[in-house]
């Protein structure tokens, strides 16, 4: 009876669903027996073999399903708020960071924190040339201390929030070609790259859409050459109020950044 089976299966005259049944039956029944047929044992491990081989098929399919379509999943399920106002103050690197001060605001959501903007031509020491051109952006601009933060009219903790870096990116611009200028400042169009990504106990990751505005960027001269002195980064202006709120964090802000520096 198992030779017969084993031989009916061999040659797919048993549909394949059934004859793994057959199979297992008939290798119980002749166990029981005491005795132990090579050819149902190779055939039964073979049959295993290739569920198994089914089965990992089906999970690597599924890997391969979830890998295309976790993005819209993962966009879709981040909650994203979008800031009406964002305002940067910083001044020179000496290379340890924490140069800068911020303060966003948007429906039901106002941060001020402080943090860190990194970039060749902010750091210490760096010069240039009367005549030089030079590019404005910020490719490290990042929160690491948050003062106070209310994300869509909840109040987080600010020990349990945290912020991410991104990057500004501006325009081009020249120094003047005069070596006489003690003083230039020039404003150029500038945004924020991609979302500012967060999280909170209360929200477990969200983001942050910061909107573009204008780079301010001051420099002083001495011996010949513009070293950097401070820039502020100013985006569309809020209401009156959120405007006085935001500016009176930023100036009370400013000074700590000053008084560190010295």
């Amino acid at each position: 009876m198992v030779e017969w089976l084993s031989r009916r299966h061999a040659t797919c005259a048993i549909p394949h669903p059934i004859a793994p049944i057959w199979l297992h039956i008939a290798r119980r029944s002749y166990i029981a027996n005491g005795f132990e047929h090579p050819n149902v044992i190779l055939r039964t491990r073979r049959l295993r073999r290739a569920t198994w081989k089914d089965q990992n098929m089906k999970r690597l399919l599924w890997v391969l399903v979830l890998f295309v379509i976790s993005p819209s999943l993962y966009a879709d399920s981040i909650p994203v708020f979008n800031l009406t106002s964002a305002t940067m103050l910083f001044t020179v690197n000496s290379g340890s960071g924490d140069n800068a001060s911020f303060g966003l605001s948007g429906p039901g959501t106002v941060i001020f924190g402080e943090g860190s903007a990194g970039c060749n031509w902010c750091f210490v020491g760096t010069s240039f040339q009367p005549g030089q051109s030079q590019n404005g952006s910020v490719p490290f601009v990042g929160i690491d201390f948050i003062l106070s933060i209310q994300l869509g009219g909840q109040t987080l903790d600010v020990n349990s929030t945290t912020l991410g870096s991104t990057s500004l990116l501006a325009g081009s611009f020249l120094f003047p070609s005069d070596p006489q200028t003690t003083t230039f400042t020039v404003a150029v169009p500038a945004s924020f790259s991609g979302l500012l990504m967060g999280s909170s106990s209360q929200f477990p990751i969200f983001g942050l859409k910061l909107p573009a505005g204008k780079l301010f960027l001051t420099f002083d001269s001495s011996g010949g050459q513009f070293f950097f002195s401070q820039g502020v980064y100013f985006a569309t202006t809020p209401e009156p109020g959120t405007l006085i709120m935001v500016g009176s964090g930023l100036l009370a802000m400013g000074t700590l950044v000053y008084r560190r520096r010295c």
